[in-house]
């Protein structure tokens, strides 16, 4: 992989110290590289590269099929957002600066169309499918990591000012205190790397390893980080005026970087690193969004750490698993890090700047939650794998059961396909109704309020583009 270099030279062979603790994120056997693909020496599983970044995820074919299906879905989106635009420049009696605004608004997303397209080329995108394909077969990723899930952070990141940027910095280097060193790093879920950046820029760690899921975010990151220059258009959810609608930003680094960096597609959930590759792993904004509970993830951290190796943490703490007993307080969280072989050596909450556009009447403070915690002991327990997947659907060659769940969902949407058959153009709600209340034993009411919710449901999804 591209390897970032002191002065101008770009290596494409990665770190020897690196590629010496990467093991396979299936049976976690050694790694071995060839030309722009990697090797697992046990279960011969070859991973690809995007960009030369290594993309070290368990399944990586159906896992990289999910990014590109949601880029098709991204892109389908577009273009029907283009369609309505031009639609509306149609309507009557729209004022002037509507009209103006509007076919701004028009070549504004057409531009951010080719811009998306150029920088997500490496994802290798066919041109196969529909709109309502991608909808149907949807990609599922953990919660809140869609393609465009931290897109304004790029803004943030590498166009808004430093302020913000320079509150995180402030809270990791009262965690590290004057005179540490932070040896061999690890950023799991780096994201847009701004926080690796500053880190590295000011500390200088002897190796600099960013880990993240998200094709967008690392592409645009690793342009950013060479020195180049990222285009693409900021749409405020609530702009301050006509003129901040959009606005094409020019994202790039204060500096190009001048140390040594590698990034890696790769889960945090199952790293692939042997244990101990690394001094220190800093964690932003990233503990309470991952679908794994502490109880398991945190001891994963340990794993990555020598002895008296750190972890820093640093973002919010809004755990919400729907379950009570996992939905965890600062207290129980405290306890579960020293549970999970670490000594909390600092830690405080701290309200920051938080998404502060300029163009945006939206921005908020955030409550993080920082510290440093040292490692003062090994997990005698073994670190279990988080399973998003049953066996069935990791290996495509075993037969899928016929779950209760999936005859339920047959029976559901059958009921659906009847409805939607019904409408021609013709028939109206009512006398949809009227067959479905023979059909199913409905009262005339029950019959009318069903088809109706399903109908207004169906129409909102769509209109919001889901």
């Amino acid at each position: 992989m591209d390897s970032f270099k002191s002065g101008s030279a770009i290596s494409v062979i990665m770190n020897d110290l690196l590629l010496n603790r990467l093991v396979c994120p299936e049976c976690k056997s050694s790694m071995t590289s060839k030309s722009d693909f990697y090797i697992c020496i046990g279960c011969s599983q070859t991973f690809p590269t995007l960009e030369g970044m290594p993309w070290l995820m368990a399944h990586p074919g159906p896992s990289l099929g999910e990014w590109k299906d949601q880029f098709k879905f991204l892109l389908f989106s577009l273009d029907r957002d283009v369609e309505e635009i031009k639609r509306d420049l149609h309507l009557p009696d729209l004022m002037a600066s509507t009209l103006k605004r509007l076919r701004k608004h028009l070549q504004a997303k057409v531009e951010q169309r080719k811009l998306l397209h150029e920088l997500l080329a490496p994802l290798n995108m066919s041109d196969a499918g529909s709109y309502e394909l991608s909808i149907a077969m949807k990609a599922k990723l953990p919660r809140s990591q869609t393609l465009l899930g931290y897109y304004n952070n790029i803004h943030r990141d590498w166009c808004w000012g430093d302020d913000e940027n320079l509150e995180g910095l402030a809270c990791i280097k009262d965690l590290i205190g004057e005179k540490r060193e932070l040896g061999r790093l690890l950023v799991a879920g780096a994201g847009n790397c701004r926080l690796l950046y500053d880190v590295a820029e000011n500390y200088h760690p002897s190796l600099v390893v960013g880990v993240d899921i998200n094709p967008l975010l690392f592409l645009a990151a690793k342009k950013i980080l060479m020195g180049k220059t990222v285009r693409l258009y900021e749409f405020p959810i609530a702009p301050m005026d006509m003129e901040s609608y959009f606005a094409l930003r020019k994202c790039r680094a204060p500096k190009k970087y001048s140390g040594e960096l590698e990034l890696i597609f790769a889960d945090t959930m199952n790293l692939p690193f042997q244990p101990a590759s690394f001094d220190t792993v800093l964690t932003p904004w990233l503990i309470d969004i991952i679908p794994e509970t502490p109880d398991t993830f945190f001891p994963k951290l340990n794993q990555m750490l020598e002895i008296g190796g750190r972890w820093l943490n640093f973002g919010s703490l809004v755990y919400d698993y729907k379950n009570p007993a996992k939905d965890y307080s600062k207290e129980e969280v405290l306890e579960l890090i020293e549970k999970s072989g670490f000594e909390v050596e600092f830690q405080f909450t701290r309200k920051i700047p938080y998404m502060q556009s300029p163009l945006s009447h939206h921005g908020r403070l955030e409550s993080v939650f920082c510290f440093s915690a040292k490692k003062v002991r090994e997990i005698e327990e073994p670190i279990v794998a988080f399973k998003t997947l049953p066996p069935w659907l990791q290996n495509s060659e075993l037969p899928i059961p016929d779950l209760p769940e999936f005859q339920t969902l047959k029976n559901i949407y059958k009921i659906h396909l009847e409805v939607l058959e019904s409408i021609d153009a013709k028939t109206s709600m009512t006398q949809i109704a009227k067959v479905f209340e023979g059909k199913y034993g409905l009262t005339p009411t029950e019959a009318h309020d069903s088809i109706m919710k399903y109908l207004v449901k169906t129409f909102q999804e769509f209109k919001a583009g889901r």
